[in-house]
């Protein structure tokens, strides 16, 4: 007698900020996560002692599913597991795109008015380049794992095994 394989629902919450979550839906959906919805809050962050005043900031938290386990393809757990590193170092640098700007208009005024032009252009160009190679990188990533469920029918698969060990697959 075959042994039946036990999926089991697999949970991932994310807390974004409130207009924010456009990228992660992308990014969680290119590799066969659901999306639930999302729940939108706010939370104190901080109290003005001298005017009263509670300070608050808006958060949304997204929930996404998918069966456990997906698939067994190393190559695409590979292209996920490489995904979420470079999502990871993604959140960091967008977290910091403002610090950065004020960096870049300072590092172009001190160009202009002195410093080295050709070096301070070096580390713009590096710090517009990091930037690139992060979000397009991780764009990429995701466009590759859209590919490789498609092309390896991963989402078929799924649905035949589930059935077959007796489970209800929802799309």
């Amino acid at each position: 007698m075959a042994k039946r394989k036990k999926y089991k629902v697999e949970t991932l919450r994310i807390r974004t900020g409130r207009w924010g979550g456009q990228i992660i839906t992308f990014d969680k959906k290119s590799f066969g996560w659901r999306d639930e919805g999302y729940e939108t809050g706010s939370e104190v962050t901080g109290i003005d002692y001298d005017s009263g005043k509670i300070q608050k900031k808006a958060f949304k938290e997204m929930t996404f599913t998918r069966p456990d386990p997906y698939t067994d393809n190393f190559l695409f757990k590979f292209v996920e597991l490489l995904s979420k590193i470079v999502g990871f170092f993604r959140r960091i640098a967008l977290s910091l795109a403002p610090i950065v700007v004020i960096g870049l208009i300072i590092a172009l005024a001190l160009g202009v008015f002195g410093d080295d032009p050709a070096t301070t252009g070096n580390v713009i160009l590096t710090v517009i380049g990091i930037y690139v190679g992060l979000i397009g990188g991780s764009f990429l990533l995701d466009i590759l794992g859209r590919i490789m469920k498609k092309s390896f029918k991963i989402e078929e698969k799924l649905e035949a095994a589930m059935t077959e060990a007796g489970y209800e697959y929802d799309d």
